[in-house]
């Protein structure tokens, strides 16, 4: 059994999950970071790998949004991170233009792909495997509604894709 713990320091500097210009370590990462293990012995299942988590954007909403999407919290759309290295692959939120659409379903499985074939342990958030979006809410943790709720009843033996959420209302933000 592996605990997962996610660590709060408010420190000056405060818990780092990156820093600029480390997007070109991803090779090292994806074969089991030894930079960062090894001297410990410890081998690449130490490792938990993640494109998204809890307090982030979904997958779906990484690759159809360039900019936060927070005003249902409301807080002005002051709250969550809004450096979120995504792409929406020229179209902001919700599009029915079929060539940005297919795009965006080559890239959530270029994500899935890189983080199952890499080494170390997966982590998959709830509801990407099936297209869950919060409607470029990266910040839900104050919703209790649809924004956040996985309609599991309504994935039951359907297919998805970028063009049915799995999750959620249909409804644009």
């Amino acid at each position: 059994m592996k605990l997962i713990a996610e660590p709060w320091d408010l420190g000056p500097v405060g818990y780092q999950v990156g820093e600029p210009g480390a997007l070109g370590e991803i090779a090292s990462r994806i074969t089991g970071s030894a930079d960062l293990y090894e001297r410990t012995r410890r081998r690449p299942v130490a490792s938990i790998n993640f494109v998204t988590a809890h307090d982030g954007y979904t997958l779906r909403d990484l690759v159809s949004d360039n900019h936060k999407h927070n005003d249902a919290n409301g807080e002005n759309n002051n709250d969550g991170e809004s450096h979120n290295r995504s792409w929406n692959c020229g179209a902001e939120g919700p599009t029915t233009d079929p060539e940005i659409l297919a795009l965006r379903a080559q890239q959530s499985r270029n994500f899935l792909a890189t983080l199952l074939l890499s080494q170390g342990v997966p982590m998959l958030s709830h509801g990407d495997e099936l297209g869950c979006t919060q409607h470029g809410n990266d910040n839900a943790y104050s919703q209790d509604n649809a924004i956040i709720w996985v309609d599991w009843a309504a994935t039951d033996g359907a297919t998805t894709s970028p063009t049915s959420p799995g999750c959620g209302t249909t409804e644009a933000r």
